[in-house]
């Protein structure tokens, strides 16, 4: 020790006794075990357990976070609606582009999404009529909009309002303002229904005002055609030997034919094109439907659909809502993904599956699906591996992608671009004038829509 640590000669001796006498004894200390331990692994051993212990603490500090987060954003959900929409403060556009990612009912959830006071409409330019559906949640009316500061003969239009069943239930009324605030963040597309404004100055009388759907819905319009006599299949048949048809392709005098008094296989084609088409534009906003069936499809003149009904009742319904009370009651069961009776977490594949059962809506002209399954559930039923039958009046491609709308993992289901391409080549193969003959409708389409909107805001002025 002195070696290494020379004393200066004119300390004096009992100095230089009395350090020797420190170092003996720090060399005799007995140290606690632990001490020992982290002595004999080295530092290394140390960090690593006080990394451990940090990152425990940051997984509860945000675990605690989480459920503030969560408890908060409860209470904002269960207040009243009211037009609150002049106190939100702006948003900075990086988190505006990054809401733009998420699902639209999640930016629901979270109160990220704002009603637009553009779509505002005044009372007293609006004569309610008579009714024209009504469910549990809410009642839609036929009426009348009118702008009088058009000095033509065409200053009003027919619209729909849709309104609460139940004027003082506060949960009904909430209902209709988030319907409301998610058609405004849809926006516009030729096969979606057009917003065409609202009225929320009266929490207790929220209404969203669409265009209306001059023929209903698809499903009751397909129903008026399963006489055979009234349909006009043109799917090709050969004869077997067993007695039984089979589908070769279609017959080629296709006839362009857009009057509502008649339909064909082609005009289901151009149904499911038209439906595949609204479904990838909301796809990519995103927006999951949750309630694609063709009972929520509407008809317009020129055999031109419109996806309604978002399906925002399902976040406040119950797993009652989705089981089957009577064989002959149709309910959104049989619409169902598979994935959907045990997370019920909805998804564009979940959304893919619906539009598979659609298309057996389609082809069918409006059958109930899965009528036939009457000893087990439907859910039990496609566990077994078992799926809907080929419809009749459905060409075998298309049967074949059905089948794969209904493929049991999610992630091997096409998406809606897949769907949208799929007819489009479909339906050019079998006649391209027809093609392009519903292209220029769709486009004529989109000008009414922006002409609509045009004509509202003079409405307002």
């Amino acid at each position: 020790f002195s070696k290494q640590f020379p004393i200066a000669e004119n300390h004096p001796p009992n100095l230089i006794q009395s350090q020797k006498r420190s170092v003996s004894e720090i060399n005799h200390i007995s140290l606690p075990s632990y001490m020992q331990w982290f002595i004999a692994r080295g530092k290394i051993e140390f960090y690593l357990l006080a990394y451990g212990f940090l990152v425990i603490l940051a997984a509860l500090f945000y675990y605690s976070w989480r459920k503030w987060n969560n408890r908060t954003a409860l209470r904002q959900r269960n207040r009243a609606p009211s037009n609150n929409y002049t106190k939100l403060k702006p948003m900075s556009s990086k988190n505006k582009r990054k809401l733009r990612k998420q699902e639209l009912l999640s930016r629901l959830l979270n109160n990220a999404l704002e009603f637009d006071p553009e779509f505002e409409i005044d009372t007293k330019n609006l004569k309610i009529g008579k009714e024209l559906c009504g469910g549990n949640f809410g009642i839609v009316h036929k009426a009348k909009l009118y702008c009088p500061n058009l000095k033509t003969k065409t200053n009003s239009i027919t619209v729909a309002v849709k309104r609460a069943n139940d004027s003082q239930d506060t949960i009904q009324q909430k209902m209709i303002f988030d319907e409301l605030k998610v058609m405004c963040a849809i926006g516009r597309h030729q096969n979606v229904l057009t917003l065409l404004g609202g009225n929320t100055i009266n929490p207790s009388d929220i209404m969203i005002i669409s265009e209306f759907a001059d023929h209903g819905s698809l499903l009751e319009f397909l129903k008026k055609f399963q006489n055979e006599d009234a349909f006009n299949d043109q799917l090709l048949y050969t004869d077997q030997q067993s007695g039984h048809k089979m589908k070769t392709g279609y017959t080629t005098s296709i006839e362009i034919n857009d009057c509502m008094e008649s339909l064909s296989t082609i005009d289901l084609v151009s149904f499911a094109y038209q439906i595949a088409s609204g479904m990838e534009y909301l796809a990519g906003i995103p927006c999951v439907h949750r309630d694609l069936a063709l009972r929520n499809v509407f008809l317009m003149s020129h055999k031109i659909i419109r996806i309604g009904d978002f399906g925002l009742t399902r976040k406040y319904q119950n797993k009652e809502y989705y089981r089957i009370a009577s064989p002959d009651i149709p309910l959104p069961a049989n619409w169902l993904a598979p994935e959907n009776f045990e997370d019920f977490k909805f998804t564009e594949q979940s959304d893919i599956w619906s539009f598979g059962v659609c298309l057996y809506e389609l082809f069918t002209l409006g059958k109930t699906p899965y009528k036939d399954v009457k000893d087990m559930s439907v859910l039990s039923y496609l566990k077994s591996g078992a799926r809907l039958r080929e419809p009749e009046f459905c060409h075998p491609k298309i049967y074949e992608f059905m089948k794969l709308c209904w493929t049991a993992d999610p992630l091997f289901r096409p998406n809606f671009k897949m769907c949208t391409a799929f007819f489009k080549e479909h339906l050019s193969n079998i006649d391209i004038p027809t093609f392009n003959h519903l292209e220029e409708k769709l486009e004529r389409e989109c000008q009414y829509q922006n002409e609509l909107i045009n004509w509202i805001r003079t409405t307002e002025t």
